[in-house]
């Protein structure tokens, strides 16, 4: 069964897959137009991407204090502009508190649940070069700026927090002869999701393979890893080569969904894995990232291949994911009844 997650009005992992919106633009004010403009677009969780923001970049490299209090001011803002703009968003619950299980949970829990807060969820990711991101860190000094965030929630900011926080977990190279070292970056997950949780945080175990995509045993063993060292939502991001590697990653992901008592999110990046960005959800995908028109009409996708809001929407409709549809999903099956699962 999967453990629901709640971030602000938005239920991750519940009975239909979240459509999600990030920042790209280089100013906060910036960001905070992209933020209002998603919510008006209907999106359920806006991704602040912290390392996008030019003050962010110059700081890079500094002080990691410095670094976290630029990206917990810069959440603080997102949050009060969404509960500014819906004042029923003022009376949210703690973020992360887990709503029910699926299948298995009471009926009902979770559309109540989702009645008592309607702000988007938010998700604070900085995200570093090695992983597509645009900052450039090492390992040292993303595990530090990254604690010094939690613990700033923790002595007490007076700022508000954000639901969820994205940490570049191990990835699919630790998992071939040659890869890095897998036990200290497994501890470094454990270090990062236990100080999160005492801050309050949900955390989002990312990984991005911008090479290819992990055999499907790899993949496995990967968003395992992840659930197990502390992770309350697992991410993996493939690059596909060809249309084979986009259908290993979506059987994957049934399979995962079938063991991981965690959400999970994948998706596989480029214009061929498009159909993962609006199908996901059939395979038990949580979430997909999408766009939304920037207020002077522009798109702006902080991943390639991503999709407009309406579009995903509109297949959605077509396939069932909507609310209201009672959407499910079905490992695949051998002729015989064996699934495909490695």
């Amino acid at each position: 069964m999967v453990r629901v997650r709640r971030w602000g009005g938005a239920l991750v992992g519940g009975e239909v897959p979240l459509l999600a919106v990030s920042t790209t633009a280089p100013t906060l004010a910036g960001c905070l137009d992209q933020v209002l403009a998603a919510r008006r677009a209907g999106a359920d969780v806006v991704e602040l991407r912290g390392d996008l923001l030019q003050e962010v970049q110059e700081a890079g490299g500094g002080d990691p204090r410095l670094l976290a209090r630029l990206l917990a001011q810069a959440a603080d803002a997102v949050v009060r502009a969404l509960e500014d703009a819906d004042p029923g968003a003022a009376g949210s619950p703690v973020p992360g508190a887990v709503v029910g299980s699926v299948p298995g949970a009471a009926p009902g829990a979770a559309e109540e649940a989702e009645g008592r807060v309607t702000r988007p969820g938010v998700l604070v990711t900085l995200r570093t070069r090695s992983q597509g991101g645009g900052l450039d860190l090492d390992r040292g000094g993303y595990r530090a700026v990254l604690g010094a965030l939690a613990e700033g929630y923790l002595e007490g900011t007076g700022l508000r927090r954000p639901d969820a926080v994205d940490v570049e977990a191990y990835c699919a190279d630790l998992y071939v002869p040659g890869g890095r070292d897998l036990e200290e970056a497994r501890a470094d997950l454990r270090l990062l999701a236990d100080l999160a949780h005492r801050a309050g945080l949900d955390v989002v175990a990312s990984c991005h393979d911008l090479s290819g995509t992990p055999e499907e045993d790899e993949t496995m063993d990967l968003l395992i890893d992840m659930q197990d060292d502390g992770a309350d939502v697992v991410k993996l991001a493939a690059t596909p080569h060809d249309a084979v590697d986009v259908a290993r990653l979506l059987n994957a992901t049934a399979c995962a969904r079938e063991i991981l008592s965690v959400p999970l999110v994948t998706m596989s990046m480029g214009e061929q894995g498009a159909v993962t960005r609006v199908a996901g959800g059939v395979f038990g995908s949580a979430l997909t990232f999408v766009l939304v028109p920037g207020p002077d009409g522009s798109w702006t996708p902080s991943a390639p291949g991503q999709l407009p809001i309406e579009s995903v929407r509109a297949v959605h409709e077509v396939l069932g994911l909507h609310r209201g549809a009672g959407a499910g999903y079905e490992v695949a099956a051998g002729p015989r009844g064996h699934t495909m699962c490695p």
